[in-house]
């Protein structure tokens, strides 16, 4: 067995959570602001698949009583406007997070590869002459580019898990059963994903 491969077998979950906290505490470092708004407007933006249906469900609720004449068009004009505004709220947050976005890959772009070349100033000649060490030298430089992918793949998943869990309570007060069904109907989605990711994670 090679190392590379006992390497591939000894990286496991707790193995993955170190490097993700790794990258987001690095990103952190290297644009703090920039960063965290990243975050932000990312779960703000994720909020739409809650906040969007249950303004429609409210909006579609008044035209049906204004149609059977049990109501006025006084109550769907609220909900009209609450409509429109939160609609341009969610495009104005997704503008911003594009722009912060493609500025935290050019900040993490170049300041990456700054922070590579000051470690290797302060190693010894001896150390850059060794095979095995210009082996990893040219690793690192060949992955680089992935720390910004891992941080926003992150960042998807920190979000996902924010709207999920407003979700669940959401539904959970008003069907627990669902959330129950949910669950058991994506462990088998769960464990495909995982085999699939896994084998993707070892080939890089």
């Amino acid at each position: 067995m090679t190392p590379t491969e006992k390497n591939k077998k000894n990286i496991g979950f707790f193995q993955f959570l170190k490097i993700v906290k790794w990258v987001v505490r690095f990103c952190f470092q290297l644009a703090p602001f920039e960063t965290g708004m990243v975050f932000v407007l990312k779960a703000v933006s994720d909020l739409d698949k809650i906040v969007n249906p249950y303004i429609f469900a409210k909006l579609l609720d008044s035209v049906i009583k204004l149609v059977g004449k049990t109501d006025s068009l006084k109550s769907v004009i609220p909900w009209l406007i609450a409509l429109f505004a939160y609609n341009m709220l969610i495009s104005l947050t997704r503008l911003f997070m594009s722009f912060y976005r493609n500025h935290v890959r050019l900040i993490n772009n170049w300041k990456t590869e700054q922070k590579l070349y000051e470690k290797v100033n302060t190693l010894g000649i001896q150390t850059l002459e060794n095979s095995e060490f210009a082996n990893c030298l040219q690793r690192g430089k060949e992955t680089m580019g992935n720390i910004n992918n891992y941080l926003e793949s992150t960042f998807d998943f920190l979000s996902s898990i924010i709207t999920l869990i407003i979700s669940a309570v959401i539904v959970f007060s008003a069907a627990p059963f669902v959330v129950v069904l949910t669950i058991l109907l994506t462990i088998p989605t769960y464990l495909i994903d995982r085999n699939y990711m896994a084998k993707i994670w070892n080939y890089r």
